[in-house]
C-alpha cells in the first residue's frame, strides 16, 4: 500500500519541491519549453484564470488523497489535467505530473490497468519535455513500479524501480531526501520477491536519510523493516518498528486511513507469529473496519484485511469464520486483480486449508494446485511462495496415505526454505517437522526422530519454549516415541504440547483436542483403557463444538472410543460407536473409501461379539466388496481381509448347523 504525502511533488515548475503557493504565478510556461508568451493583457488573464482553476483543482484533489478519499481525488486530479492541457496541450511536463497524480489516485482505488496506463503516459511526456535522465522521468519509473508490484509483476517493478533509485542516485547524490522514497519502493519488491537481505537493506539506508516520527517516509522505511523482521521470527523488534510506523501515520493521517490500517494489519501477522491472538484479533478487525469505510467494500485493500482476519480466526480454532473471510477476500480479488496474481494464489492456499481441515481433500488439492500454478508463473523456482504451496500439497498427498509423494513435495519446499531463510527458521522447523512426518509412516523411524528433534530445537531457539509451535514439534516427536513403543516418553511429549496448547490457545481449541486425542491413544496401547476413555471423550466434546457432528476428526475420536468400547467387552456401545463412525466416513470420502473398509470391518467385529451374526455377515462381505474396489498397490487393511474370510467362514458354519 502506498504513503500518500510522500507521492504528492507539489507540482509548477520542473523543479522538485515546488510550494503550491507558487501554482499561478507558475502556470505561464516559458519560452524554453517551447511556449511563448502572449503580452495581450486579455490573453494574459484568462490564462491567469486557467491556472488558478487547474492550481485549485490540484489543491482539492491532493487534500482528498491525503484524507484517503480516493474518488474525489481522482476526480479532481482529471479535471486538473483537463485544463493543464488546455492551457499548454498534452506535451508538457506539467501535464505529466498531474498525470501521475491522477494515476496515484487510481492505484488507490485499485484500478491497476488504468493506473498503469496513465503512468506509462506520463513517462512519456516526461521523456519528450525533459529528457531520459530528468527527476521526473525517475518519478513517473518510480510510479510504474509500485504500480507493477501491485498488480503482481514483481520482475518489471524490480526494473523500474531500480532505474528510479539510481537516476536519482547520478543525479541528487546518495544522500538526497528522493532517496528514501525510491529505496523504500524497492524494499517492497524485493520483500514480495523473498529477497530479504536486499530489502532490509534498503529499509535501513532509507532510514539514515529519512528517520524522524513526523516523516511519512520514514513510515514506509520502518513498516518494511517490521515485517522483515517478523519474517525473521524477531517478533519484539518487529512490534517495535511497526508501531513506531503507526504513530507517525496516526500523526499524520488520523485514525481513519489506509496507511494506518496497512499498519495494523502488519502488527496483526506480528501478533499471529507471536501466538498473541487476541491482540491479533484487534488490530485485524480495527484494520478491516478502516479499509471497508475508506476504500469500500470491493478494493482489494479491504481483502487483504479479510485475508489477516482470516488468519487470525484459522489460527484460534473458528475454521467457519476463517473461510466466510478468505472467500470474500478471494472473490474481491478475483474480480479487482490480475488472473495471476500473487494475492489470487494466497487466497486459493487460504481456502484450500480450510478445505483440508474440513477433509475435503480433492477440494482442497485443486485449490493448492491452483496457487502452485500462478505462483510458478510470476515467481522464481527458490521463491518462499512456490515452497508455501509445495508444503500444502505434501500435505494433501499425506492425509490420502500418499507418504512417498507427500515426502518428495516437503523436501522440495524444504530445500526452497532453507535457500532463502536459512538452516534456523521456523519455517524450515515446521517443514522438517512434516518431512519427518511422512518418514514415520514409510517405517523410517531414526530418520523421523532426528528430523523431529532438530525442528524441536530450532522452535525452541527461535520462539521459545512456550511457543505453540514447539507443542507442535513435541507433539511430532511423541508420534515418534509411540511408533517406537516408547510409551512413557511418548506420554511425556504429549503431556507438554498439551500443557503449551492449553495456556495459549485455549482449552476449547482444535490443538488441545489433538492433544487428548494423542494421549488417549498413548493410553490405549498401555492398556489403561478407563484413562484412554476419558481422553476420547474430552476431545470428542471440543472438536464437536468446533467442527459440528459431521466432521472427519469427530468420525477419528468416536473410532477410539469403539476401540476402547470392545476392548472393555462393550460390544453393543463398541459397534454404536463404529456405526457412528460409519455414517461419517461415507458422507465425507464415498462408499469405496479405505477408512470405510477399514470401518465395516469394526462394525462387523462387534456384530460378531454380540453374536448378531446375520448382520455381521452383511457388514463383512460390504467390507470385502469395499475391498476388492481399491486401486492396485492399496494395501490398507490387507491383513484384515483374511481375518474377514475366516470370520465369514465360521458364520456360515453356525448358519449350516442351525438349518
Amino acid at each position: 500500500m502506498e504513503n500518500q504525502a510522500e507521492r504528492m511533488p507539489w507540482r509548477a515548475d520542473v523543479k522538485e519541491g515546488q510550494d503550491v503557493k507558487e501554482l499561478p504565478a507558475l502556470c505561464a510556461v516559458s519560452k524554453s519549453q517551447g511556449q511563448h508568451a502572449n503580452t495581450n493583457s486579455k490573453q494574459m488573464s484568462e490564462k491567469q484564470e486557467l491556472c488558478g482553476t487547474e492550481a485549485k483543482e490540484a489543491a482539492s484533489a491532493m487534500a482528498f488523497l491525503a484524507q484517503g478519499m480516493y474518488q474525489e481525488a481522482k476526480k479532481g486530479f482529471q479535471k486538473a489535467v483537463d485544463v493543464q492541457i488546455g492551457m499548454s496541450g498534452e506535451e508538457n511536463i506539467l501535464v505529466a505530473r498531474s498525470l501521475n497524480h491522477l494515476g496515484h489516485a487510481l492505484l488507490m482505488l485499485g484500478d491497476y490497468a488504468e493506473a498503469e496506463r496513465i503512468h506509462e503516459r506520463a513517462l512519456h511526456i516526461a521523456k519528450v519535455c525533459v529528457g531520459e535522465e530528468h527527476q521526473d522521468v525517475a518519478m513517473c519509473l518510480g510510479y510504474l513500479g509500485m504500480v507493477m508490484q501491485h498488480r503482481g509483476r514483481l520482475s518489471d517493478a524490480e526494473v523500474f524501480c531500480r532505474m528510479a533509485l539510481e537516476m536519482r542516485m547520478r543525479k541528487l547524490g546518495s544522500k538526497h531526501p528522493s532517496l528514501a522514497q525510491s529505496l523504500n519502493d524497492l524494499g517492497m519488491v524485493m520483500l514480495d520477491l523473498a529477497k530479504l537481505d536486499d530489502a532490509q537493506q534498503c529499509f535501513s539506508s532509507a532510514l539514515e536519510i529519512a528517520n524522524n516520527d513526523f516523516d511519512q517516509v520514514a513510515s514506509k522505511s520502518l513498516l518494511g523493516m517490521g515485517q522483515v523482521m517478523s519474517i525473521h521470527c524477531n517478533f519484539s523488534k518487529a512490534e517495535e518498528f511497526l508501531c513506531r510506523a503507526l504513530c507517525i501515520r496516526k500523526k499524520i493521517w488520523g485514525e481513519y486511513h489506509p496507511d494506518v490500517a496497512e499498519s495494523m494489519i502488519c502488527l496483526a501477522e506480528a501478533m499471529i507469529g507471536k501466538a498473541d491472538f487476541p491482540q491479533a484479533n484487534i488490530y485485524a478487525s480495527m484494520a478491516l473496519g478502516i479499509m471497508q469505510q475508506v476504500c469500500g467494500d470491493g478494493h482489494p485493500n479491504v481483502a487483504k484485511a479479510l485475508h489477516c482476519l482470516g488468519c487470525v480466526v484459522f489460527e484460534q480454532g473458528k475454521f467457519l469464520e476463517a473461510d466466510e473471510h478468505f472467500c470474500r477476500a478471494l472473490s474481491i480479488r478475483r474480480q479487482s486483480l490480475d488472473a495471476e496474481h500473487q494475492d489470487i494464489a494466497e487466497s486459493l492456499d487460504d481456502v484450500g486449508e480450510v478445505l483440508w481441515m474440513q477433509g475435503n481433500f480433492s477440494e482442497a488439492e485443486k485449490q493448492f494446485s491452483g496457487a502452485l500454478a500462478i505462483r510458478q508463473h510470476c515467481l522464481s523456482d527458490g521463491h518462499p511462495g512456490i515452497a508455501h504451496s509445495m508444503d500444502n500439497l505434501g500435505t494433501v498427498k499425506f492425509r490420502q496415505g500418499q507418504f512417498i509423494e507427500a515426502e518428495e513435495y516437503y523436501n522440495r519446499a524444504l530445500a526452497a526454505k532453507k535457500h532463502v531463510l536459512g538452516d534456523r527458521h521456523p519455517d524450515v522447523a515446521t517443514l522438517l517437522d512434516h518431512v519427518g512426518a511422512a518418514l514415520q509412516q514409510q517405517g523410517r523411524l531414526p530418520e523421523a526422530e532426528e528430523h523431529h528433534r532438530d525442528a524441536l530445537a530450532i522452535r525452541k531457539q527461535v520462539l521459545g519454549d512456550g511457543h505453540p509451535d514447539v507443542a507442535r514439534s513435541l507433539t511430532s516427536l511423541g508420534h515418534a516415541m509411540h511408533r517406537q513403543q516408547k510409551f512413557p516418553e511418548a506420554d511425556e511429549y504429549h503431556r507438554m504440547a498439551l500443557s503449551i496448547r492449553e495456556h495459549v490457545l485455549g482449552k476449547e481449541h482444535l490443538g488441545v483436542a489433538d492433544s487428548l486425542c494423542y494421549l488417549g491413544i498413548v493410553a490405549f496401547d498401555r492398556d489403561v483403557l478407563s484413562e484412554a476413555e476419558q481422553y476420547f471423550k474430552r476431545s470428542l466434546a471440543i472438536t464437536k463444538h468446533i467442527f459440528g457432528k459431521d466432521h472427519q476428526d469427530v468420525a477419528l475420536r468416536l473410532g477410539w472410543l469403539g476401540s476402547v468400547a470392545y476392548r472393555q467387552e462393550k460390544y453393543s456401545e463398541a459397534e454404536k460407536y463404529h456405526s457412528m463412525t460409519l455414517a461419517i466416513e461415507r458422507l465425507a470420502l464415498g462408499d469405496l473409501h479405505g477408512d470405510v473398509a477399514g470401518r465395516l470391518f469394526a462394525v462387523g467385529f462387534a456384530m460378531c461379539a454380540q453374536e448378531k451374526f446375520e448382520d455381521a455377515e452383511e457388514v463383512l462381505q460390504t467390507f470385502l466388496e469395499v475391498k476388492n474396489h481399491q486401486p492396485d498397490g492399496h494395501h490398507q487393511h490387507e491383513g484384515l481381509v483374511y481375518t474377514a474370510i475366516s470370520k465369514l467362514d465360521e458364520i456360515r458354519e453356525w448358519k449350516g448347523s442351525c438349518l
